[in-house]
């Protein structure tokens, strides 16, 4: 079984590949502790993505970590350019648990 980092890196990695493969210029913030775990700008530059991701163990724990990262995306402030995005995947299950776009 691999550690929590690994499976947090792996979600992120797998946000991050979803946008390379739009064409955006997509990367991690690893390490920053910032409201985003995930920034996609797309291809015309009209558009930032930030994506905050949770990994979840049990399906049980999906709202508990949607509302966190809610809390944790919304610092970023509102704009027409960004939009802010929560992902929150359960361990062993394919897909996504929630993929949502915060107003």
């Amino acid at each position: 079984m691999s550690t929590n980092y690994q499976q947090g890196y792996a979600a992120e990695d797998n946000c991050k590949n979803y946008y390379k493969e739009l064409g955006c210029i997509a990367f991690r913030t690893a390490g920053s502790h910032g409201p985003a775990d995930v920034v996609a700008i797309e291809p015309d530059g009209k558009h930032v993505h930030f994506i905050q991701v949770k990994k979840v163990k049990t399906e049980k724990t999906v709202k508990a970590a949607y509302r966190e990262a809610f809390q944790e995306i919304v610092q970023i402030p509102r704009a027409d350019h960004i939009i802010r995005e929560v992902w929150v995947k359960v361990y062993g299950k394919r897909g996504w648990a929630i993929q949502e776009i915060i107003g």
